[in-house]
């Protein structure tokens, strides 16, 4: 058993398909399957079983994930905690920040409240969905959360700025010319969806289902950016909040009205829980220049 080996499990469980963890891990295909054969000969156990086309971790693998993701969290902490000694930083600040907010927000955010501050503020930035942002919080691995509102009695969230649904079309698409899209007007497109299970699937799912629009779901992805990269190759369409990747990427993206869609990105903190004086600042000057 090596890190390697660690590394390689971890990816091929947050993608369960051979094909994309080693094009993400820059390794074949083949090196990838040995490694994983070589950590479920160590360990005694089957980490994985097929799931058509991909994989899907086993009960014990689902707990072996949890140990792995815990020890690679503590290495995390360890280069924070020796990056923040060399650059004798004031303070450091731990986030959570769901994407589109770190593409368009988060940066303005941060140097708006090092003028006010003056301190020399070392940040930590996780990215991810707003429900495993929620877990990375209730663990206590952040400080804070930026992300739409996830149902949790853990969490305390406040609404910070309004969220917009935009879709997204490939070049040469029908819709790419328009200003704007009718929700009515996706009824039989293809679509590249948010994974189940994330807040986005959820509310779309909803929102088809109230409009009575039927949409057919070609493909899954957890990130946006993955979503972005699908329907640039011409896949199917996307529908998700504003952020200025969408224009950078080259796509036809244009505002998704008649959705009744009024979303939120909220600041979430552990309910119960006491701040770090840097937090509380931070938290503070967030709920100041809320733009709702």
């Amino acid at each position: 058993m090596n890190l390697n080996h660690l590394l390689y499990f971890r990816t091929l469980a947050q993608y369960e398909h051979y094909h994309k963890a080693s094009e993400v891990l820059h390794i074949t295909q083949p090196s990838l399957s040995n490694a994983i054969h070589h950590l479920e000969e160590d360990l005694g156990v089957a980490l994985f079983e097929k799931r058509g086309r991909g994989v899907r971790l086993t009960e014990q693998g689902a707990r072996y994930l949890e140990y792995v993701n815990s020890a690679f969290h503590d290495l995390d902490l360890g280069a924070q905690s020796l990056t923040y000694e060399q650059i004798e930083g004031d303070a450091a600040l731990n986030l959570g920040v769901v994407l589109s907010v770190v593409q368009d927000h988060l940066p303005v955010w941060i140097r708006k409240f090092q003028e006010r501050t003056g301190k020399r503020i070392f940040y930590s930035c996780r990215n991810g969905t707003s429900k495993t942002l929620v877990r990375e919080l209730i663990s206590e691995n952040v400080d804070l959360i930026i992300c739409s509102r996830v149902t949790d009695p853990k969490i305390d969230f406040t609404p910070l700025i309004k969220q917009d649904l935009f879709l997204m079309v490939p070049p040469g698409h029908p819709l790419a010319c328009r200003q704007s899209v009718d929700i009515h007007e996706l009824n039989g497109e293809s679509f590249i969806a948010h994974r189940r299970g994330s807040v986005m699937h959820d509310i779309l799912t909803d929102i088809y289902r109230k409009n009575n629009i039927q949409v057919r779901i070609i493909s899954e992805a957890d990130e946006d950016r993955a979503i972005l990269g699908f329907v640039k190759a011409g896949l199917g369409c996307g529908v998700t909040a504003y952020s200025s990747v969408l224009r950078a990427e080259g796509l036809a993206a244009m505002p998704l009205t008649g959705s009744g869609f009024c979303g939120q990105i909220c600041i979430g903190r552990k309910a119960g829980f006491t701040l770090t004086p840097i937090a509380q600042e931070f938290y503070d000057f967030l709920m100041e220049n809320r733009e709702l």
